[in-house]
């Protein structure tokens, strides 16, 4: 079994403007750093008849968000990511996570702070590769909401499945290749408590279906281009929080 441990940092930066409601642009900064520790498992280890290799990253998680030019909330946290091989195809991803989220109230969001709280969770992902550019992806997700406000307080549970391709640049733009990402999505959210002011008498449920296309485009060396079009229809027995949503949302991911 052969080691090796590296430092990972990622900086990450969302934005979405929307057309009309601008009350609802957003910018997104996420910080995510930590150590990796990659083990490659030898053939002949017990192990070995089910593992090729296992990487085990524990990481402080940052992140900063703006809601129309106002600060929305900032959070601190951390988790572990545990990867392995599974054969010369397939592979998982286990992230489980903790993070304390901090509300910021302005004029635009006057009760912001009552969604403080802690977010935990985990997301297992299994990954195939059809061939050295495609890749089919299945994941499931368990997340705990806290908030001050036991109405906020939620499960979510969610259930994904995607394709990405890598292709050739047109005109050979930039030096790597572009990849596409393909990835539809089912949401079930249950809250803990009815919201006495929208009626007392019902537990809000929402289910959500989603669909998106993300396209990274290399730029340099560690930077690369990140466009997603987003298109989302969310049903719920409160008829208040039915509505359905498209969006398309440009950010950039460093890595060094």
């Amino acid at each position: 079994m052969e080691n090796d441990t590296s430092f990972d940092t990622d900086l990450s930066f969302y934005g979405s403007e929307q057309k009309d409601e601008t009350q609802v642009n957003i910018a997104l900064f996420v910080l995510r750093a930590g150590p990796r520790l990659s083990l490659n498992i030898s053939d002949t280890s017990i192990a070995g008849m089910f593992l090729t290799r296992i990487a085990i990253r524990p990481y402080f998680v940052t992140d900063w968000m703006a809601l129309h030019s106002d600060r929305y909330y900032q959070s601190f946290g951390g988790g572990v990511l545990l990867s392995s091989g599974l054969g010369s195809r397939l592979s998982a991803d286990l992230d489980v996570k903790v993070i304390d989220r901090n509300y910021n109230d302005n004029s635009g969001s006057p009760n912001a702070s009552t969604q403080n709280g802690v977010r935990s969770g985990g997301l297992l992902t299994f990954r195939y590769a059809l061939g050295k550019r495609t890749q089919l992806t299945l994941g499931g997700e368990v997340e705990r909401e806290n908030t001050d406000l036991a109405s906020s307080a939620n499960w979510e549970y969610d259930v994904s499945f995607g394709v990405q391709r890598g292709i050739n640049p047109p005109f050979q733009i930039t030096r790597g290749p572009w990849y596409l990402n393909l990835t539809g999505a089912y949401v079930l959210t249950d809250y803990d408590e009815p919201d006495a002011i929208i009626d007392p008498g019902v537990t809000r449920q929402d289910r959500e279906k989603r669909i998106s296309l993300q396209v990274s485009v290399p730029l340099i060396d560690r930077l690369t281009l990140v466009t997603t079009g987003q298109y989302r229809d969310i049903g719920s027995n409160l008829p208040n929080f039915e509505y359905d949503d498209t969006a398309i949302t440009v950010g950039a991911l460093w890595i060094f």
